[in-house]
């Protein structure tokens, strides 16, 4: 029998369980928060006219593209005053030939506060957003 085999002590196990079990709670909980802060920022209210066209019954997707640096939230259904909104890549865009369109370019959560940073159309947006008990706001905006 080889005496220098050591067998792992539960507490480490343990721990490395606790760590894994962590990590992925953690992780689940960042894709959500993503998720909710684009639900805010693609619901901005001087956003309404160029999204519906000045037509509250207007149906038909609202486009998202999805880049590298901000990927559209996986596992979600994103909403725009009403109208579902639709990943589309750089190549649909041309296809279809569209002209507004949600790009992020920066989207970031630290704890209870976020920054995204985005355009819809020829409208850029920088916007901070707070975590409250009811789930994400935008505290802070700035359009140009």
């Amino acid at each position: 029998m080889n005496q220098n085999l050591k067998i792992a002590k539960p507490g480490i196990s343990s721990f490395i369980l606790l760590i894994t079990f962590c990590s992925a709670n953690l992780f689940a909980q960042t894709q959500t928060d993503r998720s909710l802060v684009c639900q805010e920022c693609v619901n901005i209210y001087e956003l309404q006219q160029q999204i519906t066209g000045g037509d509250p019954n207007a149906d038909g997707p609202v486009y998202m593209v999805s880049t590298p640096e901000v990927p559209v939230p996986e596992g979600t259904e994103l909403t725009s005053f009403g109208r579902r909104v639709e990943p589309v890549t750089e190549a649909g865009i041309q296809e279809k030939q569209i002209d507004a369109y949600f790009r992020f370019s920066k989207l970031e959560i630290s704890g209870n506060s976020g920054t995204a940073v985005y355009s819809y159309g020829a409208l850029a947006v920088t916007a901070e957003l707070g975590k409250t008990p009811n789930g994400w706001s935008i505290t802070k905006k700035t359009l140009k």
